[in-house]
């Protein structure tokens, strides 16, 4: 018997490289990846850092779609909200102190406004939401209580853990009709917001259109 005769026989595979499939994978993910980094950047530049809320931006791109928005609930409104005596506030305490109670009253709308709208800081001391309800009861009993709730804030010395001052807020609501225009509906809520301060502050005033 020679050698050949007692070789064994072995199957080989040899896997096959496809460049063009792997080039094609490397791409994809790279979209991928770069449609995430895209998200995350323009998420990023809607949100105001202090606060976390959706900035003035995002709410003049959002005020136009939602009042061309046809409404599945009874009552669409626009809210805005603005912190009682803030610069007297910052004057006193100083811009740190002021921070923390922008950063307090932003969580309390956070927690509120996101079951039935969306909420954004306007600017400075002042803050807005969009929301719809069933009724123009259910509008009124849902801001109270989120008044009411901003109310419960207290800013104390973190030395002495002395109450500093009670925080409190206005609202000025304007009521959303069919044929609302972004100008309009801002200008009614203003209005609203401008009641509630002249007649006393720490209070709620609706204006319908």
């Amino acid at each position: 018997m020679n050698a050949i005769s007692n070789l064994i026989p072995i199957s080989i595979i040899i896997p096959v490289y496809n460049a063009e499939s792997s080039i094609g994978a490397l791409v994809d993910q790279l979209i991928t990846e770069l449609k995430q980094e895209l998200v995350r950047s323009r998420s990023k530049a809607e949100k105001d850092p202090l606060t976390g809320l959706y900035n003035r931006g995002k709410f003049d791109e959002d005020i136009t779609r939602f009042c061309q928005t046809n409404d599945l609930a009874e009552v669409a409104v626009l809210t805005m909200v603005d912190i009682d005596h803030f610069k007297q506030f910052n004057d006193t305490f100083g811009h740190q102190k002021g921070d923390q109670v922008l950063r307090a009253v932003s969580a309390k709308l956070l927690k509120h406004v996101s079951s039935v709208g969306q909420a954004y800081r306007y600017g400075g001391e002042e803050f807005c939401f969009t929301a719809q309800f069933a009724s123009i009861s259910d509008m009124t009993n849902f801001t109270q209580q989120l008044r009411q709730a901003v109310t419960k804030l207290q800013i104390k010395d973190p030395n002495s853990n002395k109450v500093l001052s009670q925080v409190t807020a206005s609202f000025g609501i304007a009521i959303k009709a069919k044929n609302s225009n972004p100008e309009q509906l801002i200008e009614k809520a203003d209005k609203a917001l401008y009641l509630a301060k002249e007649h006393g502050r720490n209070r709620i005033e609706i204006v319908e259109e």
